[in-house]
C-alpha cells in the first residue's frame, strides 16, 4: 500500500475508548467525522480540530472534486475499493462523515485502528501553558 501523506505524532492513549471522531456500527462500518481543509498545497490527515480528524484535500471544493479527494484518500489509507468509502453526511459542508466498509476487522482490530489513525494526527488549537 502507498504511504499516505500524513504528519506523525505521538498522540496520549485512549485507554481503548473510540477517539470522539469515530464510531464503530454494530456492522463493523467504521465513520469517521472529519474536518476538511479543501484546497492545501498537500493532502494528508493533520490533526485533530474539535472533534474532528482534519484532512487537507488539495483539490479545490468544486463540482465534487474535494469529496472525491477524501474518498480516494481513505481507500487508499486502509486498503479498500473506492467503492467502500462513502461520505454519509456534509457532501456539501467542510464538516464530513466519512463511513467505510469491508474492512476486515479481523486483520485490524478496533484498538489496531484507532491507533493506526491516532498515530498519524497531531491536536490543532490552542495549547495550555504551564
Amino acid at each position: 500500500m502507498k504511504q499516505a501523506n500524513v504528519k506523525q505524532a505521538n498522540v496520549k492513549k485512549t485507554g481503548g475508548k473510540s477517539p470522539v471522531w469515530m464510531d464503530v456500527a454494530g456492522d463493523g462500518t467504521v465513520l469517521i467525522h472529519l474536518a476538511i481543509q479543501p484546497g492545501a498545497r498537500k493532502s494528508g490527515l493533520c490533526g485533530v480540530h474539535g472533534d474532528r480528524l482534519k484532512l487537507k484535500v488539495a483539490s479545490p471544493p468544486v463540482d465534487g472534486k474535494a469529496n472525491d479527494s477524501v474518498v480516494e484518500f481513505f481507500a487508499e489509507f486502509f486498503d479498500v475499493a473506492m467503492r467502500n468509502v462513502t461520505i454519509v453526511r456534509g457532501q456539501t459542508s467542510r464538516q464530513k462523515t466519512v463511513a467505510i466498509t469491508a474492512l476486515d476487522l479481523d486483520e485490524f482490530s478496533l484498538g489496531q485502528l484507532m491507533e493506526r489513525l491516532s498515530s498519524f494526527v497531531i491536536p490543532i488549537g490552542p495549547t495550555q501553558s504551564s
